[in-house]
């Protein structure tokens, strides 16, 4: 399953789950994301300004409405990368 692949990188099941509903959807509003993720309204929030941080969902204005546009897949592999220069730089490896 999908979510499982990005669990395995990090992202919380809420994360995944909205991470992917945006990947399908486009761009959405919260409301749109939760509806689509299955996500309640009140966690979508929190989630999306988390998955903003790791650079996998940005912010657009449409309509003078905020919503939300996940980054291509490939911003996956940043994480990737993340994690591999902590595990480089660890003195017991």
């Amino acid at each position: 399953m999908k979510e499982d692949i990005l669990m395995e990188l990090g992202l919380s099941p809420n994360e995944a789950k909205i991470y992917i509903s945006l990947l399908e959807i486009g761009f959405a509003s919260p409301t749109q994301i939760a509806d689509g993720s299955g996500v309640h309204r009140v966690n979508v929030y929190d989630s999306i300004r988390k998955l903003k941080q790791k650079g996998l969902v940005a912010e657009v204005t449409h309509e003078e409405k905020r919503c939300y546009q996940a980054a291509h897949p490939d911003a996956l592999k940043n994480i990737i990368r993340e994690k591999e220069i902590k595990l480089n730089k660890q003195k017991y490896f």
